[in-house]
């Protein structure tokens, strides 16, 4: 009981400090505050996923939550492209979430659409990030056991696919980690999203600030649902609970059995080259604790079950 109760007490202490450290370094003009206008069409909700962030465990909660809420989902589960290239998809895309009658919650990996441009309301926009070196580990091995194979006899050559992303960073190769991973999922479709490494972050952070609802992390994937269940409660009320029913029946992702760890030399190469991605996920981090706070969210309440 003592060590519980000290675990507690150190867990509330951490949380304090990190959202007072995360607070106090922000920008003085920092607004958490996202209301929803009547520029914002709340009937229509869109989770552009970034890969490899938790998105198939808040997927099942959804579609557990679509009937008990009244809204219909909809997803695409083989797109492998997630950029629309042209204004003309990009339209496409933005008739036919705004033609479905009724309360729609939109999934899919796809780059942040500007409703805004094609003269229509934007929707709701929610996401979740993931430590960009943990994402980067998860998804190297993710696309080399699990992935298509088709898909991959154009992009990763046989001899490639089964050595460890260590080693993979000590030959050099040019498949073992992608520098632009989460940051287009926010930037956009335009071109310099993919390759303009600080154009395409600051344009990610605006998006972020303007259009997004909320960004989760998926290492406080609880904290993440109690505040989507009080922001956006027309979608996500309940979810919180549907996820501790959950949890006993849920796997651990198959490819975690398959990851050898990261040596120091490539964990300091990584690091490095996904500096701009680690900009993004800190700006997101600040944002994230803030908003707890706004909300009167603090982590005892929902982590007690977890320690027992």
């Amino acid at each position: 009981m003592y060590l519980k109760t000290s675990v507690l007490g150190l867990i509330a202490v951490l949380f304090i400090v990190t959202t007072c450290i995360y607070i106090r370094n922000g920008s003085p003009d920092y607004d958490t505050n996202v209301a929803f206008s009547n520029e914002v069409n709340t009937e229509k909700l869109i989770y552009n996923m970034v890969p490899k962030t938790g998105c198939t465990t808040l997927m099942s909660i959804i579609d557990k939550l679509d009937l008990r809420n009244n809204f219909s989902t909809f997803y695409e589960p083989n797109n492998y492209n997630p950029r629309l290239e042209t204004p003309g998809s990009e339209l496409g895309y933005v008739f036919h979430i705004n033609n479905v009658k009724g309360p729609l919650l939109f999934r899919r990996h796809t780059y942040f659409v500007d409703f805004n441009r094609y003269k229509e309301r934007m929707p709701l926009y929610i996401n979740m990030v993931r430590d960009p070196l943990e994402r980067q580990q998860s998804l190297y091995y993710y696309i080399r056991y699990f992935f298509p194979h088709k898909i991959l006899e154009d992009t990763i050559p046989l001899e490639e696919r089964r050595i460890s992303l260590s080693k993979c960073m000590e030959m050099n190769l040019k498949h073992c980690i992608k520098e632009d991973g989460m940051i287009p999922y926010f930037c956009g479709n335009e071109e310099f999203c993919t390759y303009d490494k600080d154009k395409s972050l600051a344009k990610a952070k605006e998006n972020i600030e303007r259009h997004y609802q909320f960004v989760g992390i998926s290492e406080e994937f609880n904290l993440t649902l109690i505040a989507l269940e009080k922001i956006i409660p027309r979608f996500f009320a309940g979810a919180y609970g549907v996820y501790k029913d959950m949890k006993k029946d849920l796997n651990v992702s198959p490819s975690k059995n398959m990851r050898p760890s990261i040596d120091k030399r490539a964990r300091i190469k990584i690091i490095d080259k996904l500096r701009h991605e680690y900009e993004l996920y800190y700006f997101i981090k600040q944002r994230f604790y803030a908003k707890l706070v706004q909300l009167n969210i603090t982590p005892l309440q929902y982590l007690v079950q977890d320690i027992d």
